[in-house]
């Protein structure tokens, strides 16, 4: 069975957050369909005048305050578990300033990043807490990662994915699926 995790990132005051669903393929299906519908009933244009959901968007009015509960429950009923990462972005920094080698400062390349380090983060603790998935996603089974469409990080993150991945054993590998894909959640319902 295919599953598939979709993720999405959001930065507000100083706070960095990639997070997403983890579902099976079929449950997405099924999640989206319910999605579409929904949006539509309520008739919940975004600011580019496209039916989707943006929370900033849902808590700008009572009226669609109201509707987020609607929403929270198609989640529940469909997808299997939730997955994030959230830090301040100036923690970053300061961890790098607080550790050097040497006497000299330690660079770290892309981590210093809040995408990438987010990235990193969830990719290793995906691994490293599997078997505690094991009751919403087979020990067998592949996840596939959707990120949304970020253009100035897909090659990073594509690398990044290279070496995460090189770096394991067959084991671990077999538990990821192909390359991580960037869609546009304008277009593509689950992200």
């Amino acid at each position: 069975m295919d599953y598939r995790a979709y993720l999405d990132e959001t930065e507000k005051d100083g706070i960095f957050a990639l997070a997403g669903y983890v579902a099976s393929a079929e449950k997405w299906d099924a999640f989206s369909a319910e999605w579409s519908r929904s949006l539509r009933r309520y008739d919940v244009l975004g600011s580019n005048e496209r039916y989707q959901f943006h929370m900033t968007e849902m808590m700008s009015c009572t009226e669609r305050e109201v509707r987020i509960q609607h929403f929270y429950r198609i989640i529940e009923n469909h997808l299997s578990f939730a997955t994030f990462c959230a830090f301040r972005i100036s923690d970053i920094e300061a961890a790098r300033k607080r550790v050097s080698f040497a006497g000299y400062e330690v660079d770290l390349g892309p981590l210093a990043q809040p995408y990438h380090f987010a990235f990193h983060f969830l990719m290793e603790q995906f691994h490293l807490n599997r078997s505690e998935m094991a009751q919403w996603v087979p020990p067998d089974c592949k996840v596939g990662f959707y990120f949304d469409e970020k253009r100035t990080e897909e090659r990073g993150i594509l690398r990044a994915w290279g070496r995460f991945l090189g770096n394991q054993p067959a084991t671990v590998q077999a538990h990821y699926g192909n390359a991580p894909r960037f869609v546009d959640d304008n277009q593509h319902v689950p992200v």
